[in-house]
C-alpha cells in the first residue's frame, strides 16, 4: 500500500497536519555559575513526540512515526543575577510545545517530503527574570513514516 493511500477515500491524496502527540518529555536545568561573574545554566531537553499523516479529505490515519528530541543549550542570566550555583531553585521553565513541522529537498516532480515536529520552551530566572525560549525541529522523510494500522 503507498503511504498516502487512502482505502476509505479510494485514491492518493495529500496529508493533513496533525499536532504532534507527546508521549514523554523531560526538562533538565543544571545550576552553574561563570568565572567571569555572569551566571548561566544549562538547559537540556529530552523528549518523544508522535507524527501522524492524516488523510486531508476524511482524516484517516495514514502513517506515523516516533522522532526523539534531545537538545541543549545555555540560559544566560541578566549581568549581576547571584544564582545560588549549587541549585537551579531559581530558574523555571513552561511545558515544551510542539508544532507541526515540514519541508522538502529538491525541485521538480518529486522533491523529497518531510514531516516532523518543532519544539518551543521557555525558560525564565525567578531572580532576575531574564528569559528566553529554547527551539529545535526533528523532520523525517516522509518514506521513513509506517503505515498507521
Amino acid at each position: 500500500m503507498a503511504m498516502n493511500r487512502c482505502e476509505p477515500c479510494g485514491k492518493f491524496v495529500s496529508f493533513e497536519a496533525v499536532e504532534p502527540d507527546d508521549q514523554g518529555t523531560e526538562i533538565s536545568v543544571a545550576g552553574a555559575y561563570g568565572s567571569d561573574g555572569e551566571s548561566f545554566n544549562d538547559i537540556q531537553v529530552t523528549g518523544t513526540v508522535r507524527v501522524v499523516l492524516q488523510c486531508a479529505d476524511c482524516g484517516q490515519d495514514l502513517a506515523e512515526t516516533e522522532i526523539e528530541f534531545d537538545f541543549e543549550s545555555t540560559f544566560n542570566h541578566e549581568a549581576g543575577c547571584e544564582i545560588d550555583p549549587e541549585s537551579s531553585d531559581d530558574v523555571t521553565s513552561e511545558e515544551v510545545e510542539y508544532e507541526f513541522a515540514e519541508g522538502s529537498e529538491g525541485k521538480g516532480r518529486r522533491p523529497k517530503r518531510f514531516y516532523g515536529a518543532g519544539a518551543s520552551v521557555n525558560v525564565t530566572c525567578g531572580l532576575c527574570e531574564a528569559s528566553n525560549t529554547f527551539t529545535d525541529e526533528q523532520l523525517t522523510q516522509a518514506s521513513h513514516f509506517e503505515p498507521s494500522q
